[in-house]
C-alpha cells in the first residue's frame, strides 16, 4: 500500500496527467473536424469541369498544375473532382493513422507513469519475482525435514541389532558397556513411543489441537486492562498472574473495575479473553510412524504439518538420536561396535537431524515455512481468480461481436463487462491508495497491474 507521500515524489501527478491528456485529446479532436470541414469546403469551391490523369502518377486539376499522387495505382483514369476528393481521402488516412501512433505512444507514456507510480517497474518487478520464487523454494526444506526425520527412525531401526549384539559381534567382553548400550536403546524407544502414547492418551494432551484461537481483545480493552493489572498487582494485592488465572480475585474497588466504569463482568470477560492461548498444533499418526509419514509428499500442505513434523523430529531426534550417538560413542571406545554402512547411516542422519532440530529452536525456519505454505495458497488462488475473469473478459468480448445477439442479450453481456472492467479498476485503486483514471487502459493491462499488486501483497504477508 502506497502513502500520500510517495505520490508527491513523483513530477506528474495522476490528477495532473489525466488532465493534461484529456485535454490533448479535446484538442485533436476539434483539430480533426476542423479538417473535415474545410475539406467539404474546398471541395464544393472546385467543383469545376476537368481533367485528371493519372497514368504517370500526377493528376492535372481544373487549376493547372501538377500534384503527386503517390497513393494512387498506375494507369488510374480520374475525373478532376474526383482524383481531388480521393488525394484528400488518403491524406485524411495518413492523418488519423498518425494520431492514433501518437495516442498510443501517449498511452505507453501515461501506463510508464503509473508503472513507476505503482513501483511496477521492470527491475522492481524483477525483484518481487525474485523474492517470490525464494520463498517458495524454501518448501524444499520440508522435504528434507520429511527425509531426516524418516532415516532417523529406519537407521535406528536396522542398526538395532548391531548395537545390542555388539559384544557376541565382536568377540570383545565389557558387561558395563554392553548394559549402557542396552539401557540406552531401552530408553530410547520407550521415550519415543511413550511420549507418543501420552499425547493420544492424556485427557487435554491434544487439547491444543481441538481448540482455536479466542477473539483477540480490542486495543482499548487490553490498554485499560494492562493499566489496571498493573496498578493492582502494585498495589499488594496480588500478582498479574494470578489475576490471569483466577479473574474473580479482582475486587470490586480496584483500578481495572474503574477503567471499565465499574462494570465487573466486562472486566472479567477481559480477563479471560487475555489468557496466552498457544498455537493450535495436531499430530496425527502419519506425522509420527515411519513409512506412512511419506503420505505427507502428496496431501495438501498445511503449516500444522509443518510445525508437528519439527516437533516430531525434535522428538526423535532426542530419544531414538540419543540412544544411537550413545551407543555410537561407548562402543567406539570399549572397541565392541563394528562399523557398517547401516551405523554409518545412522551418524550422518544424527547430524542432519541435529541440524534441523538447532534450526527449529534457535532460528524462525518454522515460521517461515509455515509462511511459505501460506504463500502458496494465496498465489494459487489470486491467480485463479485472476484468470478466470480475463477469461471471462474474453468470452464477454468474443459473444460481443457476434451478429446473431439480440438486444437483451447484449445488454446483459455488456453489463457484464462493465461489471469486470469496474472490479479491476476499484481494485487498482483501493491496493495503490490513489485516485487513478484507469480508463485509458486496456484490461489486459489492468491485469498486469492487479497482478503486480496482489505479488507486493503476498510478500508483505511473508515479511510480516
Amino acid at each position: 500500500m502506497l502513502s500520500a507521500s510517495h505520490v508527491n515524489e513523483y513530477q506528474y501527478p495522476a490528477a495532473e496527467l489525466n488532465e493534461a491528456y484529456l485535454r490533448s485529446h479535446r484538442d485533436r479532436q476539434r483539430a480533426e473536424e476542423d479538417r473535415e470541414t474545410k475539406l467539404v469546403e474546398h471541395d464544393t469551391a472546385n467543383m469545376v469541369d476537368g481533367i485528371g490523369t493519372c497514368g504517370d502518377h500526377t493528376v492535372e486539376c481544373s487549376t493547372g498544375g501538377d500534384v503527386s499522387c503517390d497513393h494512387l495505382a498506375p494507369q488510374s483514369h480520374l475525373v478532376g473532382p474526383s482524383a481531388h476528393m480521393a488525394k484528400e481521402k488518403a491524406c485524411l488516412a495518413k492523418e488519423r493513422a498518425l494520431e492514433f501512433k501518437r495516442a498510443k505512444e501517449e498511452r505507453e507514456v501515461y501506463t510508464d507513469i503509473l508503472k513507476d507510480i505503482l513501483y511496477l517497474t521492470r527491475w522492481q518487478t524483477f525483484w518481487d519475482s525474485f523474492w517470490l520464487r525464494f520463498y517458495l523454494s524454501l518448501k524444499l526444506v520440508f522435504l528434507i525435514l520429511i527425509a531426516g526425520t524418516e532415516v532417523d527412525v529406519l537407521a535406528f531401526v536396522v542398526a538395532f541389532h548391531a548395537y545390542w549384539c555388539a559384544s557376541k559381534d565382536s568377540g570383545v567382553v565389557d558387561h558395563l558397556s554392553t548394559e549402557a548400550m542396552r539401557i540406552m536403546l531401552i530408553v530410547g524407544v520407550v521415550g519415543y513411543i511413550g511420549s507418543m502414547m501420552l499425547y493420544y492418551l492424556l485427557p487435554g494432551a491434544d487439547a491444543c489441537c481441538r481448540r482455536r484461537q479466542l477473539a483477540a481483545p480490542k486495543a482499548s480493552g487490553c490498554w485499560h486492562l494492562m493499566c489496571g493489572v498493573t496498578a493492582h498487582a502494585s498495589a499488594g494485592d496480588g500478582a498479574v498472574d494470578e489475576l490471569l488465572a483466577d479473574p474473580l480475585m479482582v475486587p470490586e474497588t480496584s483500578i481495572s473495575a474503574q477503567c471499565f466504569g465499574g462494570d465487573r463482568q466486562a472486566l472479567l470477560s477481559m480477563l479471560n479473553q487475555a489468557k496466552v492461548v498457544q498455537e493450535p498444533v495436531g499430530i496425527k499418526m502419519f506425522h509420527c510412524v515411519p513409512i506412512f509419514r511419506m503420505y505427507l509428499l502428496i496431501k495438501p500442505t498445511t503449516p500444522e504439518d509443518v510445525e508437528s513434523l519439527f516437533r516430531v523430529n525434535a522428538l526423535s531426534t532426542f530419544t531414538l538420536g540419543l540412544a544411537q550417538m550413545s551407543n555410537i560413542g561407548i562402543g567406539s571406545t570399549s572397541g565392541m561396535l563394528d562399523w557398517n554402512l547401516f551405523i554409518k547411516i545412522g551418524l550422518m542422519a544424527q547430524i542432519l537431524n541435529l541440524i534441523i532440530t538447532f534450526l527449529f529452536f534457535f532460528t524462525p525456519v518454522c515460521e517461515l515455512l509455515k509462511g511459505t505454505v501460506e504463500l502458496d495458497s494465496v498465489r494459487y488462488n489470486d491467480s485463479d481468480q485472476l484468470r478466470r475473469e480475463l477469461r471471462a473478459h474474453r468470452t464477454y468480448t468474443r459473444e460481443l461481436s457476434a451478429v446473431s445477439l439480440n438486444k437483451d442479450e447484449t445488454a446483459q453481456k455488456e453489463t457484464a463487462l462493465k461489471q469486470l472492467v469496474g472490479l479491476a479498476d476499484k481494485e487498482i485503486t483501493q491496493m495503490s491508495n490513489m485516485a487513478l483514471d484507469l480508463s485509458q487502459l486496456t484490461y489486459e493491462q489492468k491485469y498486469y497491474f492487479r497482478c503486480g499488486l496482489r505479488r507486493k501483497s503476498a510478500l508483505a504477508l511473508m515479511k510480516s
